[in-house]
């Protein structure tokens, strides 16, 4: 049995692995998640405040602002619901952005063809698996997406997953240039609805909108419960964890545990 979604929204825990893991120091959590087949280069994962510091102090635009706004027309986006833009991005950063994602499904390759009795499975929260993937699942799912059988834990997927060990789950947590992109100035904000209301926080990973008249959030569906630990122990920028607030901040989601729950 695999880490329910949310760890950290839970009352209690079923497994006394689920609590151990709430309670580690996550750089040792971190260790675990990076296992020796993924390589020795730090990840987002493992940064400390100065590699913060350094994508901060780094970071470029990704979209071209003027080019948008030359080509934005509100009254048509009004009136169609959607809008075309051209050329936005500049091929500077559709190459890096390519590059990343390339980099990111190599890591993923990898972990399907490593040895997976070397995972720390103990510390991921969960006894280690009794069977193993077939080498025809291993080569389906190479080169591709979410291909990796998961209907049941058997083989320690769905718990590789939870945490992102598999780089396509939380690929952010892996690769730098696709945490630059999570937590740009550029992408991540979401204008208010109106003057009198806060910028909403977008993220593919962590946004709920807030119910307009409790002002509850339901609970995400893929943050890694060592995100939201280390969101929660004020170990990330600021604007990461508010993005990744639901997944640990029992209050916003009025006591909800499950993605999509009443």
């Amino acid at each position: 049995m695999s880490m329910p979604p949310n760890p950290l929204l839970e009352d209690q825990l079923a497994d006394p692995l689920w609590e151990r893991f709430l309670h580690s120091p996550t750089s040792g959590l971190a260790r675990a998640s990076r296992p020796d087949c993924l390589g020795d280069e730090p990840t987002p994962l493992q940064w400390v405040a100065e590699d913060w510091d350094r994508l901060e102090a780094e970071r470029r635009d990704i979209l071209d602002l003027d080019e948008l706004e030359a080509q934005f027309d509100r009254d048509t986006y009004l009136r169609d619901g959607y809008a075309v833009l051209r050329g936005i991005v500049p091929p500077s950063v559709i190459e890096t952005w390519t590059k990343a994602l390339q980099y990111g499904q190599r890591r993923n390759d990898a972990l399907l063809q490593a040895d997976w009795s070397q995972i720390d499975w103990l510390t991921l929260g969960r006894r280690p698996p009794k069977c193993q993937l077939s080498a025809e699942a291993i080569a389906g799912a190479l080169g591709g997406s979410q291909k990796a059988p998961q209907k049941t834990d058997e083989a320690g997927v769905l718990t590789l997953r939870r945490h992102s060990v598999f780089t396509e789950y939380f690929p952010a947590g892996h690769v730098p240039f696709l945490m630059d992109v999570l937590t740009h100035p550029q992408a991540h904000g979401v204008a208010s609805k109106g003057t009198d209301r806060q910028t909403r926080w977008c993220s593919l990973y962590a946004y709920k909108k807030a119910d307009d008249r409790t002002g509850l959030v339901q609970p995400p569906h893929a943050v890694p419960p060592l995100w939201a630990l280390k969101a929660q122990r004020g170990e990330l920028p600021p604007v990461l964890t508010e993005l990744l607030r639901p997944s640990f901040d029992r209050a916003s989601t009025g006591g909800r545990t499950q993605p999509y729950q009443n």
